[in-house]
């Protein structure tokens, strides 16, 4: 069973990852001046910031979706690059700064404690990732399909998040 657990969390992770670089890189310009809002550097630096955010993303992206021989690494490394996203917007939230989030590329949301729960699940995943026992069996081309667009419904629900969470206290209040 934890052979599919980790194949699910290593394709979301990857698509996870796929997603936000290219929501980035689809408002890049949104991207570079949320990034010198939130810290008060010069545009070239929150250009140069940013092209590095994004290539990390894709870089660890791919390394999970081909399979890359150290997946162990790989989620080791994204473990850290949440913690330090959660970070950001830990800080961001204490100092009650209005910036766009840009994580998948809404340009308009500001970062909320919403963003935070979100990245706590992303650090859950990648937890249970690494404390699952890890199998070198290969699973069939059916199987790893199913797994496929398993880790894509989790990535929709992710991305869309806030939306979902909005959505579902708005229809509770108006239950009562």
């Amino acid at each position: 069973m934890s052979i599919y657990i980790n194949e699910i969390l290593r394709i979301f992770i990857g698509l996870i990852l796929l997603s936000a670089a290219w929501g980035k890189t689809k408002t890049f310009s949104s991207f570079v001046n949320s990034l010198n809002d939130s810290f008060g550097v010069t545009e070239k630096t929150s250009t140069v910031l940013a092209l590095i955010i994004i290539i990390i993303e894709l870089v660890l992206a791919t390394g999970l979706l081909i399979k890359f021989k150290n997946v162990q690494l790989l989620m080791l490394i994204n473990l850290g690059l949440f913690s330090l996203f959660t970070c950001v917007i830990i800080f961001l939230l204490i100092k009650d700064k209005a910036v766009s989030c840009n994580c998948f590329g809404e340009e308009k949301h500001p970062i909320s404690f919403l963003d935070l729960m979100r990245n706590f699940i992303f650090i859950t995943a990648i937890s249970v990732y690494l404390f699952l026992p890890q199998h070198s069996i290969e699973l069939s081309m059916g199987t790893m399909l199913l797994l496929f667009f398993a880790s894509i419904i989790l990535t929709v629900l992710s991305i869309n998040f806030n939306k979902i969470f909005m959505t579902l206290t708005i229809s509770i209040q108006g239950d009562n």
